[in-house]
């Protein structure tokens, strides 16, 4: 080993790499040459996928269930085995379980005193109605709010009455 020690070439003495034979390359053999894998580690290579569709099993014979019916295949919907969480959905409610045209009945009954004077009103007294009974068949809630838009629509329409006849009298 002292003979394999000579300076390299920043003077100091050493190994000289170009002597030492490494046990183990970082180059792979070309192909062809000897010691060529085209796996280098040693795994096992995955097997190469057919053009053709598995075969069947069972000689194509579908196998029998004690139900009498196959499981469902991946992808298929499954139906649901319990009640999901939450209320059932409502016609006409919004997420809240409070009726929309509640909601509108009020917003257009407080717009009657300022906008929008009949048209607002109407709409107040309309959506009031059909709310109320929306309300009372599903059981959602805002009853008092479609009660206090009836109640500012009919208030609204009460006193355009009063300064029509008024407006007419004097």
């Amino acid at each position: 080993m002292a003979d394999n020690i000579t300076p390299n070439p920043q003077g100091v003495a050493g190994p000289n790499p170009a002597d030492a034979n490494p046990p183990y390359s970082f180059e792979q053999p070309r192909p062809g040459a000897e010691g060529y894998s085209p796996n280098p580690y040693g795994q096992q290579s995955w097997p190469q996928a057919s053009a053709y569709p598995p075969a069947q099993p069972y000689g194509g014979q579908m196998p029998q269930y004690p139900g009498g019916t196959p499981p469902q295949q991946y992808g298929a919907p499954l139906p649901p085995a319990y009640q999901p969480y939450g209320r059932p959905r409502i016609e006409g409610a919004t997420e809240s379980g409070t009726n929309i045209l509640a909601i509108v009945s009020l917003v257009f009954g407080i717009l009657s005193f300022f906008m929008l004077p009949m048209i607002g009103a109407i709409v107040a007294v309309v959506c009031g109605h059909i709310g109320v009974s929306q309300i009372e068949k599903t059981g959602a809630e805002g009853r008092s709010m479609a009660i206090a838009g009836l109640s500012l629509g009919y208030a609204n329409i009460a006193l355009i009455i009063l300064v029509i006849l008024l407006a007419a009298i004097f």
